[in-house]
């Protein structure tokens, strides 16, 4: 929190000098220990004047900050909220579709053209939600992978093309 009203600028220099100071491994009892650090710059009363609001702001830059890699700063912009919201809302659906099994698996063939056979399956996720339609995978899984909830959906995925890999068995498929 700095007091004296800096410009973008400063708080850009500030911010950078914070990181950078922090940047060397720190020795505690013989062992290294080494600090990442995300900062979420908003300004006052430019990006808003009410402090939950200023903080919430600050939350989302720093978040953003953090999701480009780390051991940087980020202003806040509407854009980033917009974004924060939309993902967001792509969380839960995840989330929604995992509790109610909206997940698909749609399987392309490989083909072996040498000896002219089919040599296995590729399996391809999509989040068909009954409300919002297919949600393309470029949408959910960079966000699920980043989140932890690529885990679920991989298993769900498994499940699912074992059960249709046992079926095709059945049915005399390969």
């Amino acid at each position: 929190l700095i007091d004296q009203n800096p410009d973008i600028g400063s708080s850009a220099m500030i911010a950078s000098n914070i990181i950078q100071s922090l940047k060397p491994a720190f020795e505690l009892n013989d062992e290294s220990l080494v600090l990442g650090i995300s900062i979420g710059v908003v300004l006052y009363p430019e990006d808003e004047q009410n402090e939950q609001a200023l903080l919430r702001k600050a939350d989302i830059a720093m978040y953003h900050a953090k999701s480009a890699g780390g051991n940087r700063y980020q202003f806040y912009s509407e854009s980033l909220n917009q974004n924060a919201l939309r993902q967001l809302e792509v969380e839960n659906l995840i989330r929604e579709a995992l509790k109610e099994d909206y997940f698909e698996v749609y399987y392309q063939p490989k083909v072996d053209l040498k000896n002219d056979c089919l040599a296995g399956m590729e399996a391809l996720v999509r989040l068909n939600h009954p409300k919002h339609g297919i949600i393309p995978p470029n949408d959910f899984i960079p966000l699920a992978e980043e989140n932890g909830l690529i885990v679920e959906i991989g298993d769900v995925v498994l499940r699912k093309a074992c059960f249709a890999a046992h079926k095709w068995l059945e049915q005399g498929l390969f």
